[in-house]
Protein backbone atom coordinates (compact mmCIF):
# COMPACT_ATOMS: atom_id res chain seq x y z
CA UNK A 1 0.00 0.00 0.00
CA UNK A 2 1.38 3.42 -0.92
CA UNK A 3 2.13 6.11 1.61
CA UNK A 4 -0.74 8.50 2.25
CA UNK A 5 -1.05 11.97 3.74
CA UNK A 6 -4.55 13.28 4.34
CA UNK A 7 -6.19 16.20 6.03
CA UNK A 8 -9.79 16.26 7.20
CA UNK A 9 -11.53 19.39 5.99
CA UNK A 10 -12.47 20.79 9.36
CA UNK A 11 -12.92 24.18 7.72
CA UNK A 12 -15.49 22.60 5.41
CA UNK A 13 -17.36 21.46 8.50
CA UNK A 14 -17.36 25.04 9.72
CA UNK A 15 -18.57 26.19 6.33
CA UNK A 16 -21.39 23.65 6.51
CA UNK A 17 -22.48 25.11 9.83
CA UNK A 18 -23.05 28.41 8.03
CA UNK A 19 -24.98 26.59 5.31
CA UNK A 20 -27.06 24.83 7.97
CA UNK A 21 -28.02 28.14 9.54
CA UNK A 22 -29.19 29.43 6.16
CA UNK A 23 -30.99 26.24 5.10
CA UNK A 24 -33.47 24.29 7.22
CA UNK A 25 -33.01 21.28 4.94
CA UNK A 26 -29.29 20.73 5.44
CA UNK A 27 -28.19 17.16 6.19
CA UNK A 28 -25.72 17.34 9.09
CA UNK A 29 -22.75 15.01 9.15
CA UNK A 30 -20.14 16.90 11.12
CA UNK A 31 -18.85 14.07 13.34
CA UNK A 32 -18.07 11.58 10.56
CA UNK A 33 -14.51 10.33 10.27
CA UNK A 34 -13.21 8.63 7.12
CA UNK A 35 -9.61 7.49 6.85
CA UNK A 36 -8.57 7.21 3.20
CA UNK A 37 -5.56 5.34 1.86
CA UNK A 38 -4.04 4.92 -1.58
CA UNK A 39 -6.15 1.87 -2.40
CA UNK A 40 -9.35 2.51 -0.42
CA UNK A 41 -10.75 3.88 2.82
CA UNK A 42 -12.00 3.01 6.31
CA UNK A 43 -14.99 4.47 8.16
CA UNK A 44 -14.04 5.31 11.74
CA UNK A 45 -17.62 6.03 12.79
CA UNK A 46 -19.94 8.99 13.15
CA UNK A 47 -23.55 9.88 12.40
CA UNK A 48 -25.74 11.74 9.92
CA UNK A 49 -29.12 13.38 10.52
CA UNK A 50 -31.39 13.14 7.46
CA UNK A 51 -34.21 15.53 6.63
CA UNK A 52 -34.11 16.06 2.84
CA UNK A 53 -36.56 14.12 0.68
CA UNK A 54 -34.41 14.40 -2.46
CA UNK A 55 -35.96 11.25 -3.96
CA UNK A 56 -39.64 12.16 -3.72
CA UNK A 57 -40.20 8.82 -1.96
CA UNK A 58 -39.94 9.82 1.69
CA UNK A 59 -36.26 8.88 1.95
CA UNK A 60 -32.98 10.71 1.52
CA UNK A 61 -30.37 9.48 -0.94
CA UNK A 62 -26.76 9.97 0.17
CA UNK A 63 -23.84 9.31 -2.15
CA UNK A 64 -20.31 8.50 -1.03
CA UNK A 65 -17.97 9.41 -3.87
CA UNK A 66 -14.20 9.63 -4.31
CA UNK A 67 -12.36 11.21 -7.25
CA UNK A 68 -8.75 11.53 -8.18
CA UNK A 69 -7.13 14.78 -9.28
CA UNK A 70 -8.27 14.44 -12.89
CA UNK A 71 -11.90 14.22 -11.80
CA UNK A 72 -12.12 10.49 -12.48
CA UNK A 73 -14.54 8.61 -10.22
CA UNK A 74 -12.64 5.97 -8.25
CA UNK A 75 -15.48 5.03 -5.89
CA UNK A 76 -19.21 5.74 -5.77
CA UNK A 77 -21.99 4.25 -3.66
CA UNK A 78 -25.55 5.33 -2.92
CA UNK A 79 -27.54 4.57 0.23
CA UNK A 80 -31.18 5.41 0.97
CA UNK A 81 -32.07 6.44 4.54
CA UNK A 82 -35.42 7.18 6.25
CA UNK A 83 -36.12 10.87 6.84
CA UNK A 84 -35.68 12.67 10.15
CA UNK A 85 -33.45 10.08 11.76
CA UNK A 86 -29.96 10.18 13.13
CA UNK A 87 -28.08 7.43 11.29
CA UNK A 88 -25.07 5.98 13.09
CA UNK A 89 -22.20 4.89 10.87
CA UNK A 90 -20.43 1.96 12.48
CA UNK A 91 -16.70 1.51 12.06
CA UNK A 92 -16.11 -0.59 8.95
CA UNK A 93 -13.49 -2.82 7.45
CA UNK A 94 -11.20 -1.53 4.76
CA UNK A 95 -13.17 -0.72 1.55
CA UNK A 96 -11.27 -0.74 -1.73
CA UNK A 97 -11.62 1.87 -4.45
CA UNK A 98 -13.40 0.41 -7.49
CA UNK A 99 -10.98 2.20 -9.84
CA UNK A 100 -7.29 2.82 -9.25
CA UNK A 101 -6.48 6.52 -8.67
CA UNK A 102 -3.99 7.96 -11.12
CA UNK A 103 -3.47 11.53 -9.89
CA UNK A 104 -3.44 13.65 -6.74
CA UNK A 105 -5.25 15.20 -5.01
CA UNK A 106 -7.85 12.60 -3.99
CA UNK A 107 -11.19 14.00 -2.81
CA UNK A 108 -13.72 11.96 -0.87
CA UNK A 109 -17.22 13.31 -0.19
CA UNK A 110 -20.62 12.43 1.17
CA UNK A 111 -23.20 14.32 -0.87
CA UNK A 112 -26.97 14.62 -0.62
CA UNK A 113 -27.63 14.99 -4.37
CA UNK A 114 -30.10 17.32 -6.00
CA UNK A 115 -33.58 15.98 -6.68
CA UNK A 116 -37.27 16.55 -5.93
CA UNK A 117 -36.71 20.35 -6.06
CA UNK A 118 -33.90 20.04 -3.50
CA UNK A 119 -30.48 21.52 -4.31
CA UNK A 120 -27.31 19.50 -3.88
CA UNK A 121 -25.85 19.53 -0.36
CA UNK A 122 -22.31 18.67 0.66
CA UNK A 123 -22.32 16.73 3.94
CA UNK A 124 -18.68 15.80 4.50
CA UNK A 125 -15.35 15.94 2.67
CA UNK A 126 -11.77 14.84 3.17
CA UNK A 127 -8.85 15.27 0.78
CA UNK A 128 -5.23 14.24 0.59
CA UNK A 129 -2.27 13.15 -1.51
CA UNK A 130 -0.80 9.70 -2.12
CA UNK A 131 2.97 10.04 -2.31
CA UNK A 132 3.18 7.43 -5.07
CA UNK A 133 0.99 9.45 -7.47
CA UNK A 134 1.71 12.51 -9.62
CA UNK A 135 -0.36 15.66 -9.18
CA UNK A 136 -2.83 16.58 -11.90
CA UNK A 137 -2.29 20.11 -13.24
CA UNK A 138 -1.12 22.58 -10.62
CA UNK A 139 -2.87 20.63 -7.87
CA UNK A 140 -4.66 23.73 -6.62
CA UNK A 141 -7.94 23.05 -4.82
CA UNK A 142 -9.87 25.15 -2.34
CA UNK A 143 -12.54 24.33 0.16
CA UNK A 144 -14.97 26.35 -1.95
CA UNK A 145 -14.15 24.17 -4.98
CA UNK A 146 -15.15 21.08 -3.02
CA UNK A 147 -18.23 22.63 -1.43
CA UNK A 148 -19.72 23.86 -4.70
CA UNK A 149 -18.73 21.13 -7.16
CA UNK A 150 -22.01 19.78 -8.59
CA UNK A 151 -22.43 16.02 -8.44
CA UNK A 152 -24.66 14.23 -10.93
CA UNK A 153 -24.23 10.72 -9.70
CA UNK A 154 -24.14 7.66 -11.94
CA UNK A 155 -26.11 5.58 -9.44
CA UNK A 156 -29.82 5.14 -10.22
CA UNK A 157 -31.31 8.44 -9.07
CA UNK A 158 -32.65 10.81 -11.72
CA UNK A 159 -30.75 14.04 -11.07
CA UNK A 160 -31.23 15.54 -14.52
CA UNK A 161 -31.95 19.28 -14.45
CA UNK A 162 -35.64 20.20 -14.60
CA UNK A 163 -36.71 20.37 -18.25
CA UNK A 164 -37.39 23.82 -19.67
CA UNK A 165 -38.04 23.85 -23.42
CA UNK A 166 -37.30 27.60 -23.51
CA UNK A 167 -34.00 27.47 -21.64
CA UNK A 168 -30.61 28.06 -23.25
CA UNK A 169 -28.62 24.87 -22.69
CA UNK A 170 -25.05 25.05 -21.34
CA UNK A 171 -22.03 24.03 -23.45
CA UNK A 172 -19.79 22.27 -20.89
CA UNK A 173 -16.19 21.22 -21.41
CA UNK A 174 -13.72 19.28 -19.28
CA UNK A 175 -10.47 20.72 -17.94
CA UNK A 176 -7.65 20.37 -20.44
CA UNK A 177 -6.23 16.84 -20.34
CA UNK A 178 -8.84 15.45 -17.93
CA UNK A 179 -10.42 13.06 -20.47
CA UNK A 180 -7.08 11.92 -21.88
CA UNK A 181 -5.91 11.07 -18.36
CA UNK A 182 -8.40 8.16 -18.35
CA UNK A 183 -7.70 4.71 -19.81
CA UNK A 184 -10.22 5.56 -22.54
CA UNK A 185 -12.24 8.60 -23.57
CA UNK A 186 -14.53 9.93 -26.31
CA UNK A 187 -14.42 12.89 -28.71
CA UNK A 188 -17.55 14.54 -30.10
CA UNK A 189 -17.53 14.10 -33.89
CA UNK A 190 -20.23 16.63 -34.83
CA UNK A 191 -21.26 20.12 -33.84
CA UNK A 192 -24.17 20.95 -31.54
CA UNK A 193 -24.64 17.44 -30.17
CA UNK A 194 -27.26 17.04 -27.46
CA UNK A 195 -26.26 15.44 -24.17
CA UNK A 196 -29.46 13.85 -22.85
CA UNK A 197 -30.83 12.58 -19.55
CA UNK A 198 -31.30 9.09 -21.05
CA UNK A 199 -30.20 6.83 -23.87
CA UNK A 200 -32.65 7.87 -26.58
CA UNK A 201 -33.75 11.00 -28.43
CA UNK A 202 -37.00 10.78 -26.45
CA UNK A 203 -35.12 11.89 -23.31
CA UNK A 204 -34.67 15.54 -22.33
CA UNK A 205 -31.58 17.40 -23.55
CA UNK A 206 -29.46 18.75 -20.70
CA UNK A 207 -26.51 20.28 -22.60
CA UNK A 208 -25.08 20.95 -26.06
CA UNK A 209 -21.60 19.67 -26.93
CA UNK A 210 -19.34 21.33 -29.47
CA UNK A 211 -17.49 19.25 -32.02
CA UNK A 212 -14.09 18.16 -30.70
CA UNK A 213 -15.16 18.19 -27.03
CA UNK A 214 -13.30 15.48 -25.11
CA UNK A 215 -15.55 13.49 -22.78
CA UNK A 216 -14.86 11.40 -19.69
CA UNK A 217 -16.65 8.08 -20.22
CA UNK A 218 -18.38 6.78 -17.08
CA UNK A 219 -20.53 3.97 -18.48
CA UNK A 220 -22.77 2.70 -21.26
CA UNK A 221 -26.27 1.32 -21.71
CA UNK A 222 -24.79 -2.07 -22.59
CA UNK A 223 -26.19 -2.23 -26.13
CA UNK A 224 -23.97 -3.89 -28.75
CA UNK A 225 -25.77 -2.33 -31.73
CA UNK A 226 -26.34 1.10 -33.22
CA UNK A 227 -28.39 1.78 -30.08
CA UNK A 228 -25.21 1.97 -27.98
CA UNK A 229 -25.15 5.14 -25.89
CA UNK A 230 -22.35 6.28 -23.59
CA UNK A 231 -22.80 7.89 -20.19
CA UNK A 232 -20.27 10.72 -20.11
CA UNK A 233 -19.11 13.72 -18.13
CA UNK A 234 -18.41 17.19 -19.51
CA UNK A 235 -17.55 19.82 -16.93
CA UNK A 236 -19.91 19.32 -13.99
CA UNK A 237 -22.65 17.70 -16.09
CA UNK A 238 -23.25 14.01 -16.75
CA UNK A 239 -25.53 12.59 -19.40
CA UNK A 240 -25.96 10.32 -22.41
CA UNK A 241 -24.66 10.68 -25.97
CA UNK A 242 -25.12 8.35 -28.92
CA UNK A 243 -22.12 6.33 -30.08
CA UNK A 244 -22.94 7.38 -33.64
CA UNK A 245 -21.54 10.86 -32.96
CA UNK A 246 -18.38 9.96 -31.07
CA UNK A 247 -14.81 8.97 -31.81
CA UNK A 248 -13.52 6.55 -29.17
CA UNK A 249 -9.92 6.54 -27.97
CA UNK A 250 -8.05 4.19 -25.64
CA UNK A 251 -9.48 1.22 -23.74
CA UNK A 252 -13.16 1.28 -22.72
CA UNK A 253 -13.61 -2.46 -22.20
CA UNK A 254 -14.07 -2.15 -18.43
CA UNK A 255 -16.68 0.62 -18.57
CA UNK A 256 -19.73 -0.46 -16.49
CA UNK A 257 -23.34 -0.66 -17.63
CA UNK A 258 -25.18 2.25 -15.99
CA UNK A 259 -28.93 2.33 -15.19
CA UNK A 260 -30.93 4.87 -17.22
CA UNK A 261 -33.11 7.13 -15.03
CA UNK A 262 -33.76 10.08 -17.32
CA UNK A 263 -36.80 12.22 -18.03
CA UNK A 264 -38.92 11.74 -21.17
CA UNK A 265 -39.51 14.93 -23.17
CA UNK A 266 -43.08 16.11 -22.47
CA UNK A 267 -45.33 17.33 -25.30
CA UNK A 268 -45.12 21.09 -25.87
CA UNK A 269 -46.89 23.61 -28.06
CA UNK A 270 -44.84 26.26 -29.83
CA UNK A 271 -46.79 29.53 -29.92
CA UNK A 272 -45.31 32.01 -32.39
CA UNK A 273 -47.18 35.17 -31.42
CA UNK A 274 -49.09 36.41 -28.38
CA UNK A 275 -52.41 34.59 -27.92
CA UNK A 276 -55.28 34.47 -25.41
CA UNK A 277 -55.87 31.45 -23.18
CA UNK A 278 -59.19 30.53 -21.57
CA UNK A 279 -60.43 28.71 -18.49
CA UNK A 280 -62.44 26.31 -20.69
CA UNK A 281 -61.89 24.96 -24.24
CA UNK A 282 -64.14 27.61 -25.80
CA UNK A 283 -63.83 31.22 -26.93
CA UNK A 284 -66.97 31.89 -24.86
CA UNK A 285 -65.08 30.92 -21.73
CA UNK A 286 -63.36 33.34 -19.37
CA UNK A 287 -60.18 34.80 -20.86
CA UNK A 288 -57.30 34.29 -18.43
CA UNK A 289 -54.63 36.41 -20.10
CA UNK A 290 -52.54 36.93 -23.23
CA UNK A 291 -49.49 34.66 -23.28
CA UNK A 292 -46.22 35.74 -24.94
CA UNK A 293 -45.25 34.37 -28.34
CA UNK A 294 -42.08 32.67 -29.53
CA UNK A 295 -42.21 30.22 -26.62
CA UNK A 296 -42.91 26.56 -25.92
CA UNK A 297 -45.71 25.66 -23.49
CA UNK A 298 -46.13 22.23 -21.91
CA UNK A 299 -49.29 20.46 -23.09
CA UNK A 300 -51.16 18.67 -20.29
CA UNK A 301 -54.47 17.69 -21.93
CA UNK A 302 -56.71 17.88 -25.02
CA UNK A 303 -60.45 18.46 -25.20
CA UNK A 304 -61.47 15.44 -27.36
CA UNK A 305 -59.91 12.58 -29.30
CA UNK A 306 -59.76 14.77 -32.41
CA UNK A 307 -58.60 17.71 -30.28
CA UNK A 308 -59.37 21.27 -31.28
CA UNK A 309 -58.04 22.69 -27.99
CA UNK A 310 -54.98 21.98 -25.82
CA UNK A 311 -54.63 22.70 -22.13
CA UNK A 312 -51.19 24.17 -21.45
CA UNK A 313 -49.11 25.30 -18.50
CA UNK A 314 -48.67 29.07 -18.57
CA UNK A 315 -48.16 32.09 -16.32
CA UNK A 316 -50.66 34.94 -15.97
CA UNK A 317 -49.77 38.00 -13.88
CA UNK A 318 -46.88 36.08 -12.35
CA UNK A 319 -49.08 33.15 -11.29
CA UNK A 320 -48.64 29.66 -12.83
CA UNK A 321 -51.89 28.12 -14.06
CA UNK A 322 -53.50 25.89 -16.68
CA UNK A 323 -55.25 27.47 -19.65
CA UNK A 324 -56.86 26.38 -22.92
CA UNK A 325 -55.66 27.44 -26.37
CA UNK A 326 -56.87 26.51 -29.84
CA UNK A 327 -54.53 24.00 -31.42
CA UNK A 328 -54.25 25.95 -34.69
CA UNK A 329 -52.57 28.76 -32.70
CA UNK A 330 -49.40 26.72 -32.32
CA UNK A 331 -47.30 23.76 -33.44
CA UNK A 332 -47.25 20.57 -31.35
CA UNK A 333 -43.86 19.10 -30.51
CA UNK A 334 -44.02 15.56 -29.11
CA UNK A 335 -40.83 13.69 -30.10
CA UNK A 336 -41.37 10.97 -27.46
CA UNK A 337 -44.90 10.24 -28.66
CA UNK A 338 -46.35 10.84 -25.18
CA UNK A 339 -50.10 10.18 -25.02
CA UNK A 340 -51.94 13.44 -24.31
CA UNK A 341 -54.90 12.70 -22.01
CA UNK A 342 -58.45 13.89 -22.69
CA UNK A 343 -59.68 16.32 -20.03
Amino acid sequence: MGRWHFRSLTLVAGFLVLMTVSSAHAALGLDITFTPACNGYTVRGGSITTNRDNTGRGVEALVTVARDGSGRIIYENQTLYPLNQRITLAASDYINWTNVPQYNPIIMQIVSPAGNSQPQQLVYAVTGNCLDLPTFGDGSITLEDIAFTPLLTSVPVNTAPAYDANATLPRPVNPSGAARAQSGYAIVSTDNLYMRSGDDVAYTPIAILDGGTELIVLGSNGELTADLWWYVQAGSLRGWVSSQFLYLRGDLTDVPVVPVTGTIIPPTLYVGVSNPIYNTPSVSGHGLCMIPGDRFYRVTARDTILASWYRIEATCDGQPLYGWIQIDRGLLRNPAGVEIPIF
